[in-house]
């Protein structure tokens, strides 16, 4: 499951209703002491250390999660997880609105080959923060094109629940946040 939480550490003390096993999250509220509660519920919460971390992989205890920690960053957290009688990459990402996609997508470039060469799946949560009708929006920017080529170089899918919003402002819904994974495994 993916989870966007703005901020809010509502959102972030409520993490455990959700009933999740792992949950990508993007713009998770948190200092040390907020963070602690979570390692007290015996819950696993991956994240760059030392940093104002954008991303996190929450995960439950019964969960069989190993931090993948070269592709642990401020902007990308990635984990392999058991599933399903094998192995499954899970990668938490912020596609910062102020870079270029170029700049954005290096570390996941990096998180795409590194599981294709190992015949590994990969499940990416992403806050993406472009617009595309690939995931449903209804207009598109160069951000979302730009991204839209990015997924179909890199033969991912997008997984996007028919054209539900997935965040909602003030101002209108949007469909920012998408889910893609790869063919590898």
């Amino acid at each position: 499951m993916q989870l966007n939480t703005h901020h809010s550490e509502k959102s972030m003390a409520n993490l455990d209703s959700l009933k999740a096993d792992v949950l990508l999250i993007q713009e998770p509220y948190f200092t040390l002491p907020k963070l602690l509660p979570l390692v007290a519920r015996r819950h696993d919460f991956i994240f760059k250390e030392g940093t104002y971390a954008r991303v996190g992989i929450y995960s439950s205890p019964t969960t069989r999660t190993v931090p993948l920690f070269e592709f642990i960053e401020e902007d990308l957290a990635a984990a392999l997880i058991e599933w399903n009688d094998g192995y499954l990459v899970v990668a938490s990402i912020y596609l910062d609105g102020r870079k270029t996609i170029e700049e954005t997508t290096t570390s996941w470039q990096n998180l795409i080959d590194y599981c294709n060469a190992k015949s590994l799946p990969l499940l990416a949560g992403i806050d993406c923060n472009s617009h595309s009708g690939l995931w449903n929006c209804t207009y598109e920017d160069t951000r979302g094109e730009q991204l839209t080529e990015f997924i179909i170089h890199n033969n991912m899918l997008v997984h996007n629940t028919g054209s539900k919003h997935t965040w909602y402002s003030a101002l209108k819904p949007k469909n920012q946040n998408i889910v893609r994974n790869n063919d590898a495994g």
